[in-house]
């Protein structure tokens, strides 16, 4: 039965009707206006997706990097696209596209192509991808086509997933909404960029989670735990450290299940298949990085830092209240460029938006965070206090895969601590919140969040053109 906010009755499926349409012509437009290679790391996820299209899911490793025996003419499209020098000055020519569409695969002409940042990813963060990258090669495409194959896919994905979590969560759908169309979020879902996905699997395990908790219509069954599961071994094979937010399932009450036998048996089965995934995906890239034969030459040195996790851990297990100081220090120093960085930063981390547009988009999302859309649901006190201890255990195995990954032994703070890794974690640091004693009527919420979507796209298609175009 809906329930009635200041007298008006809410419909509970606006958000995904307004979601739908903004989201296709949001990502379309970052698909396609958003220059070949310019988004974060987006050549390499290109290679990667291209080898798991040739069912190809471990990577192979020569010397001291790892990567792929791939189409040669693939790196030689990368190349056309330089676009980033020291100035900023270069834009997209037409010469350059019609120089990438002369391009053929030649898909027998092969070469060790590393892309070691991303090669440690799962397959299953390169499902879209590499679905459009195989059917562009049955038509033997250029490489630039199949770039453009694995955006569009990747996108389409990533909006299928996204509805679906609005959908399920029974409150805040407008929240879940706006996170997804800043500009951060939908210039990574028009790309090729397996942050998409990361960021899909783990929106849609947190909303059914909410959805299993609060609905009241769903119960922990067969069904309900099967999907549970799933979409928890989902997050377990992105990264790693996602999979504290399975600690989320405990906001389940025990009342979900036929008694407290149930419960735990049922917790335990989830427990179970997602230890079984987080271990697969722990030795997968363990048996990767034990293939270099100089771990500390792993990126290929210079920019890159001279890693040795081994070297890290063996630091940081020295000194932990020293490491945990670290990371203190690390946040603090650039609190304002990782919320930037969370609502958008874009091409490779150098088209920034102003003050103004952030403190906008800021307000908005807390705005949705803390104004109710439903009178009788609420996460409550114990529940917000499960979603503080999983955000800061997440952030401190984050600090610790990155120090280990992107730091030299020894270095005094954290670095590459960009926004967007903090995407799958935003939804629990804003339901914090969450207050269903703050009402407005429901018109405001479709108002105010079509304002936040047209104004966010509007100005970055306008960045987009005077950066790459104009």
């Amino acid at each position: 039965m809906s329930t009635k906010i200041n007298g008006q009755k809410p419909n509970k499926h606006l958000a995904t009707k307004l979601f739908l349409p903004f989201a296709i012509i949001f990502g379309l437009a970052m698909t396609f206006l958003t220059p070949p290679f310019q988004s974060p790391d987006e050549p390499a996820h290109f290679l990667r997706a291209y080898q798991v299209s040739d069912f190809t899911f471990i990577p192979d490793v020569e010397g001291n990097a790892s990567g792929g025996y791939l189409p040669e003419s693939l790196f030689e499209t990368i190349l056309i696209f330089d676009l980033n020098s020291p100035e900023h000055i270069n834009k997209l020519t037409r010469e350059m596209m019609r120089k990438a569409l002369n391009v053929p695969l030649k898909k027998e002409t092969k070469g060790i192509l590393p892309f070691p940042n991303v090669a440690i990813y799962f397959p299953v963060l390169y499902i879209p991808q590499a679905t459009g990258i195989f059917i562009g090669k049955l038509f033997n495409f250029p490489p630039i086509i199949l770039l453009y194959l694995a955006r569009i896919f990747n996108l389409g994905f990533w909006i299928l997933l996204i509805y679906t979590a609005i959908k399920w969560i029974p409150f805040n759908k407008w929240l879940i909404a706006a996170l997804s169309l800043t500009p951060m979020a939908i210039f990574l879902s028009g790309s090729a960029n397996a942050d998409t996905m990361v960021m899909g699997y783990t929106f849609l395990f947190f909303t059914y989670t909410l959805k299993v908790a609060f609905d009241r219509k769903t119960k922990l069954d067969r069904k309900t735990l099967l999907m549970l599961t799933f979409l928890s071994v989902l997050v377990a094979l992105s990264k790693n450290i996602y999979v504290l937010l399975s600690l989320l399932v405990f906001v389940v009450p025990v009342s979900k299940a036929s008694g407290i036998k149930d419960y735990i048996l049922k917790l335990s089965v989830f427990y179970g298949a997602t230890a079984i995934a987080a271990a697969v995906s722990y030795f997968f890239v363990q048996g990767i990085l034990n293939k270099i034969e100089v771990i500390e030459l792993y990126y290929g040195g210079e920019p890159f830092p001279l890693i040795n996790p081994d070297k890290q851990v063996e630091f940081i297990l020295s000194d932990i209240p020293g490491f945990l100081m670290m990371v203190y220090h690390s946040f603090g120093e650039s609190p304002s460029v990782i919320i930037k960085s969370w609502i958008g930063i874009l091409g490779w981390f150098e088209l920034i938006f102003s003050d103004y547009y952030y403190l906008f988009a800021l307000c908005v999302l807390m705005a949705f965070a803390a104004l109710s859309d439903h009178k009788k649901i609420s996460t409550g006190l114990l529940a917000k206090g499960l979603f503080s201890m999983v955000i800061m255990a997440i952030l401190l195995a984050f600090s610790f895969t990155m120090y280990c990954s992107w730091s030299a032994p020894g270095d005094p703070l954290i670095t590459n601590l960009q926004g967007r890794y903090f995407i799958p974690v935003a939804p629990l640091a804003l339901f914090l919140f969450q207050n269903r004693k703050l009402q407005v009527p429901s018109l405001v919420f479709p108002v105010v969040f079509s304002a936040f979507a047209i104004v966010s796209m509007v100005l970055t298609v306008r960045m987009l053109l005077f950066r790459y175009y104009f």
